[in-house]
């Protein structure tokens, strides 16, 4: 019986930091696609027939 608590609580804590470490990378790109987006300015001083 001890055992297989040994066992669940492993794959427990397996399971716990694999969604903690997926949720962390989730807000990790969220976060920088937030700051791309912020310092993405497009100027564009010719018009379209000199481009």
């Amino acid at each position: 019986m001890n055992n297989n608590s040994n066992n669940n609580n492993d794959c427990n804590d397996k399971l716990f930091f694999s969604i903690w470490r997926n949720k962390f990378l989730l807000c990790e790109i969220q976060r920088h696609h937030g700051l791309y987006k912020i310092k993405k300015i497009i100027l564009v001083n010719k018009s379209m027939d000199q481009l």
